[in-house]
């Protein structure tokens, strides 16, 4: 076997170590708040495991804290709705709080590992309806006013479309 294969193998087990031990408690914490919010742990665990991706993937690209991440009311936003708020400050009360912690830690172990590339958004387009015309910079896509970027090279996993 050529040696060069055992070194980038090396490599994705020391990227994948320095991930699970580079994110403290609190990240954890506040990826499975975000992850009970968005989807209170009912959704396939390939579809989460993507969420949770985005997140790690929009902290390294702002090169900022999870915290200034996922954290409702700090710009840019994962999500300024009121009802994420409350979702979000109410997590931890959330019966599958402390499994959605567990499932946060294995996929920085790698245990699920990312699908989606460097994508840092995701939307449900099926969870709601809304009436079209649509708004400015939004686009109508399955019966309901999307966010334009949804269509910029989108992957879908589970019932989440990501881009």
């Amino acid at each position: 076997m050529d040696n060069k294969w055992l070194w980038v193998g090396a490599g994705g087990l020391l990227f994948v170590a320095f991930l699970a031990t580079s994110k403290s408690e609190d990240d954890v914490s506040l990826l499975a708040r975000m992850l009970i919010t968005e989807t209170g742990l009912n959704k396939s665990k390939a579809e989460m495991s993507q969420i949770v991706w985005v997140a790690l993937n929009r902290a390294r690209k702002r090169g900022v804290p999870m915290s200034k991440v996922v954290v409702p009311g700090i710009r840019p936003a994962w999500n300024n709705g009121d009802v994420y708020a409350r979702r979000f400050r109410d997590a931890s009360d959330n019966p599958k709080f402390a499994a959605a912690k567990a499932f946060v830690v294995e996929v920085l172990q790698g245990k699920h590992p990312q699908t989606i590339g460097n994508r840092t958004s995701f939307v449900h387009p099926a969870n709601k309806i809304f009436n079209p015309p649509c708004a400015d910079k939004r686009v109508l896509s399955g019966g309901r006013c999307l966010p334009a970027w949804v269509l910029n090279n989108p992957v879908k996993v589970g019932s989440a479309q990501f881009a």
